[in-house]
């Protein structure tokens, strides 16, 4: 080896960034919030008179 050679070594693996519960709530908040709004959307404007 020369004078200018360097070895580098890495112990253990790199932590891996895990997401926390909050984004998968506010997904599942943005889900049925977009379900209901689909059903609102597609519900008649005009309802016949109940007899």
């Amino acid at each position: 080896m020369g004078t200018g050679d360097t070895i580098q070594a890495l112990l253990g693996a790199p932590a891996a960034s895990v997401p926390g519960p909050l984004p998968l709530l506010g997904a599942g908040a943005a889900f049925g919030w977009s379900r209901k709004l689909r059903k609102r959307i597609a519900a008649p404007l005009i309802t016949p008179p109940q007899v």
